[in-house]
């Protein structure tokens, strides 16, 4: 059995991430209003004039969502579609680490945080006693 390994990259990482989320967000949608009106994927092909395939297929990730279809299926569904870029990075606090750890009083912690391209971050912590400085 051949097995195939290849890295995605951030650029690609984070592509996916942002059309994963905006197809749970329609899925989320679709289901709420399945429960609330009994709305079936033929209702809704029916009301965007396409086949019932179509919405099955953008649904399921078979087909690539545009940006007109999102807005078709919002319309549809009768909801308002939110978009916003944010900035990432120390801004938001990701893949920060914080020490929780008590050191003793003697002790200096310094930390050095080296970042590696498309490969996330890493960060170094060293303690320096008081005696050594």
């Amino acid at each position: 059995m051949k097995s195939f390994r290849f890295d995605v990259g951030a650029r690609g990482r984070k592509a996916s991430r942002f059309i994963s989320r905006v197809r749970n967000e329609l899925l989320k949608a679709v289901a709420e209003e399945k429960e609330v009106s009994g709305l079936t994927q033929q209702k809704l092909a029916t009301k965007l004039g396409v086949n019932r395939s179509v919405i099955n297929r953008q649904l399921n990730g078979e087909a690539n969502l545009t940006l007109r279809s999102i807005a078709d299926l919002a319309w549809a569904l009768d909801r308002d579609i939110t978009f916003a870029i944010s900035k990432t990075g120390k801004d938001k606090k990701q893949n920060y680490f914080t020490d929780t750890t008590t050191q003793p009083q003697n002790t200096n912690t310094v930390v050095r945080s080296t970042a590696s391209q498309g490969k996330g971050s890493s960060r170094v912590v060293s303690s320096i006693s008081q005696e050594s400085l």
